[in-house]
Formats: C-alpha cells, sequence, structure tokens
C-alpha cells in the first residue's frame, strides 16, 4: 500500500525530528516491496504522493503529465492524521 509506505516514511523523519523530508516516487515504490518495481506501479506512487499534500508541502519536480519517477515533493513535518 503506498499510501501507507508513505505515511511511515514521513513518520519515521518526524520521529528523527526532522521539519521536513523530500520524498521522489521511486522511493515509495521501493518502500513497498523493497527494490524498485515496475513502471507501471509509479502512477500509484504519485496518486498518493499528491494525496498527501498540505497546503505548505512544495511540489519540486514533476514530469510533463504530472505522473513518473520524476515527481518530488518536499513534506512539512510533523504531520498530523484523522483516523
Amino acid at each position: 500500500d503506498f499510501q501507507r509506505a508513505l505515511r511511515g516514511m514521513l513518520n519515521r523523519a518526524a520521529g528523527l525530528r526532522r521539519t521536513e523530508i523530500t520524498i521522489n516516487a521511486a522511493e515509495v515504490d521501493k518502500e513497498v516491496d523493497g527494490h524498485p518495481g515496475s513502471a507501471h506501479r509509479i502512477p500509484m506512487c504519485c496518486d498518493a504522493m499528491v494525496a498527501e499534500m498540505w497546503s505548505d508541502d512544495e511540489l519540486l519536480s514533476a514530469p510533463p503529465n504530472g505522473i513518473g519517477q520524476s515527481l518530488t515533493i518536499s513534506f512539512r513535518l510533523p504531520r498530523r492524521w484523522q483516523g
């Protein structure tokens, strides 16, 4: 689950008292499987990343169509999730 993997990455960084973390879509894919997965999974990673964006997060890079391994977002920490 890409959203769970992304939240785990964010939580670990916050546990280290970081105030932000920059994450690339390929890193989320690797977090799920332990190694880079196939290209067809990258859109799911991107969707999870965009869904987690808050107003003070920053989109650092994205491919022309918005989905691809070059999607990189700087997330502000800590984060609080509902539910």
